[in-house]
């Protein structure tokens, strides 16, 4: 009872712990919570009906970013401990300041609000960047300040080997993440008794106390414990580690052995998520093994513990294969190249950790950090060979390609349009899109466009590989479709709601069945709108979802493109409003529809 006192007293005092040694970090999540929660009081004050894109909620919001942003730069800063005059401290934090309210602002707001020369900037940024750099950037430094506040921290104040420190950390982080865990269940029960009690719109007000819980108490405690010395982890946590959560571990390598030779003996490829997967293990194995190096090497598990980044060596080739086998069809993209830059840390470090381990009888320590560092600045902002940059100049070459080739009528392969076409998917969609890429369409027509689209279609149901499946659909209201706040009827004699849908997948032919009970209408003439012939609308839904979905144009001007093309005159006799609609597509093409409307019989 005792300890768990001292445990509890502990995690309380946290906050002050880092208001001593980290100052500047500790007053800047005090103000980003603040925000927080005065963002999500209002929101509950209001019944949470705000409007999400209120000029006032964003600059709270994105103050709130700003802080949380600065904060971590400061705390990298002060875990630096450089030994600089008042004048360049000041100085330095005053840059970072600014970094920081850029990152917090930008792409967060329109034209027309005030300081619109502030926005105006930010959106020039943007633009001259694009939204998916912007974005890089900002994940790049967040996680280089991070891991440098670590390995400054771990240099100053930490005299425990580094993977003793991982494990007592994660055994302070566990039993402090209970303790906070337990306090906000007990926040929940009491609003509750609170609602059925007392006041009924209790629930409005528990986000703003959950934030301040957090942001006060457990986020100051989570950073302490990976920047100060933690005492030895408990032993309910090293059984947790060393034989629960490392036993977990092996029965998932002796699952994904027993897959590799099945494959080698029924001479298949690996599956689309094996990739995720062996990703996913290799994170949590790792960090499992890498915490089980403190145990003394004895026993059998330990040894494989030991052991374990040599066991998952041969996952790497599964990977490479996965990755490589996608490059090679539809070329390389953010995502694709972040595969492969995984695979090279993992080599790294299964190589540097063996070296280590058998040469010097040593487990790689904060030097790895660094290592990770490397990574990210290599894959982020490296210049010419980022995630970005590699990505849109082999899509540009392959584009350019492509237009050489159907300009000088030289015949092309089925990978090589499905690579144009990707090529094309990846430089069209406005997240990755920055100054540049405008330039890179010159030479593509529209009617380029359509063949290069028709053909990858067929090139990729001619593969074996699995069918691009995607969903479109919108709803709207009656005066969104005739523009009017009413709707004249002075022409027809009855309405029916209806529900339209493909059960012999014919778009010519789509049944017309009542809402409630999927029967066939009829209309007045029976039989007379049994079926209707839809491809035309649903073919017309296609172009404009696809650049909504790659961030051309906004849901807005989507639903301005579509909504008029829901008025439909069947016959001289009755006219179709359709108010909502889902199409399932297959490799571009229709083939499942739903939709609801209403007829209008004259």
């Amino acid at each position: 009872m005792e300890k768990l006192k001292q445990l509890i007293k502990k995690a309380f005092s946290y906050p002050a712990m880092l208001r001593k040694t980290h100052p500047v970090t500790a007053i800047s999540i005090i103000a980003a919570t603040i925000l927080f929660a005065i963002h999500s009081l209002i929101e509950g004050i209001l019944d949470y009906t705000v409007n999400p894109d209120e000029f006032y909620m964003n600059v709270i919001f994105c103050l709130g970013m700003s802080l949380v942003y600065f904060s971590i730069f400061s705390l990298c800063i002060e875990s630096i401990r450089p030994n600089w005059s008042t004048v360049v401290r000041s100085a330095v934090f005053a840059v970072f300041g600014i970094l920081s309210v850029i990152m917090g602002f930008i792409g967060k707001f329109e034209s027309g609000h005030s300081f619109s020369w502030f926005f105006d900037m930010l959106r020039s940024i943007e633009a001259y960047m694009g939204k998916y750099t912007v974005t890089a950037f900002t994940a790049g430094l967040v996680g280089i300040a991070l891991l440098m506040a670590l390995y400054f921290s771990y240099s100053h104040d930490i005299d425990q080997k580094f993977n003793e420190h991982i494990l007592n950390a994660c055994s302070n982080i566990f039993f402090t993440s209970i303790i906070y865990g337990v306090i906000q269940i007990g926040v929940l029960l009491l609003t509750g008794i609170v609602s059925v009690l007392l006041y009924s719109d209790a629930f409005n007000y528990i986000l703003p106390v959950i934030v301040l819980i957090n942001g006060l108490f457990y986020v100051p405690a989570v950073i302490m414990a990976l920047i100060k010395v933690n005492e030895r982890a408990s032993m309910f946590v090293q059984i947790l580690v060393r034989y629960i959560l490392l036993i977990l571990v092996l029965l998932a390598y002796v699952i994904i052995y027993i897959y590799m030779f099945k494959l080698v003996f029924t001479l298949s490829v690996p599956s689309n998520s094996v990739f995720e997967i062996l990703t996913a293990l290799f994170v949590f194995s790792m960090c499992v093994a890498y915490m089980c190096t403190t145990f003394e090497p004895s026993g059998f598990l330990q040894k494989i513990a030991i052991n374990m980044p040599l066991i998952f060596a041969p996952f790497i080739i599964m990977q490479v294969y996965t990755v490589i086998v996608r490059i090679g069809q539809y070329g390389i993209t953010p995502k694709r190249y972040f595969g492969l830059i995984f695979i090279l840390f993992e080599a790294v470090y299964i190589v540097v950790y063996t070296i280590m381990q058998k040469r010097e009888h040593e487990i790689i320590g904060r030097n790895l950090l660094l290592i990770m560092c490397v990574f990210i600045l290599v894959s982020v902002f490296l210049p010419g060979i980022n995630a970005r940059a590699l990505s849109a100049a082999i899509a540009k070459r392959t584009l350019s390609s492509y237009v050489d080739k159907t300009g000088a009528g030289i015949a092309m392969s089925d990978r090589e349009y499905s690579r144009a076409y990707s090529a094309y998917d990846f430089l069209s969609d406005r997240y990755f899109a920055n100054s540049k890429t405008d330039t890179y369409f010159k030479d593509l027509g529209e009617d380029a466009v359509a063949t290069l689209r028709e053909k990858a279609g067929k090139a990729a149901m001619a593969s074996n590989d699995e069918p691009d499946t995607r969903n479109i659909w919108y709803s709207c209201s009656f005066s969104d479709i005739t523009g009017k706040d009413y709707l004249d009827i002075s022409d027809y004699s009855t309405m029916q709601h209806v529900m339209i849908q493909d059960p012999d997948n014919d778009l010519t032919a789509l049944h017309v069945l009542e809402p409630d009970t999927l029967d066939p209408i009829g209309g007045p003439a029976k039989g007379r709108y049994n079926t209707v012939n839809l491809s035309e609308y649903c073919m017309s839904l296609i172009e404009p979802f696809s650049q909504y979905d790659k961030n051309i144009i906004t849901w807005e001007e989507y639903l301005e493109t579509v909504t008029p093309l829901g008025c439909i005159d069947l016959d001289e006799n009755a006219r179709l409003y359709i108010t909502d609609a889902d199409i399932s597509l297959e490799d571009g093409k229709p083939v499942s529809v739903s939709i609801e409307g209403y007829i209008f019989f004259r």
